[in-house]
């Protein structure tokens, strides 16, 4: 079968949990309300569950089509924060922890201030 087949059922349904998590998180713990609890949860979630294909998937222990539909489909429909933690974890594997480290820095910087330039740039911008 198609493997956008996998990645489109897979992605609206991490998708859909992801909004099921953040409209519910609304409700569950107004104590952390700087912390944005949903998306918090919905990555931490997502990078377990990630985590626990990357090994199933290295051991030869999912087909293709599992692969495509739970790991690229539903935790990248969840979030892409698990992915942005398996590459690291990848980068640690293959070079060292110093590496894993600036490629987390990196990105969690650059993520930060692109978030930021784009907000600024929507300031500006009257199309929409």
């Amino acid at each position: 079968m198609n493997q956008a087949f996998f990645v489109i059922i897979g992605g609206g349904t991490g998708t859909f949990l992801r909004w099921l998590i953040y409209k519910n998180s609304l409700t569950w713990l107004t104590i952390f309300s700087v912390i944005p609890l949903g998306t918090f949860l919905a990555n931490i979630l997502g990078s377990f569950f990630l985590g626990f294909l990357y090994l199933k998937q290295q051991n030869s222990n999912l087909h293709d089509w599992q692969w495509y539909l739970l790991a690229t489909g539903f935790c990248g429909g969840l979030t892409t924060f698990s992915t942005l933690m398996l590459e690291i974890v990848q980068v640690y594997q293959k070079t060292s922890m110093l590496m894993a480290v600036a490629y987390a820095a990196f990105s969690l910087m650059t993520g930060v201030i692109c978030l930021w330039s784009g907000m600024k740039c929507a300031e500006n911008f009257s199309l929409f």
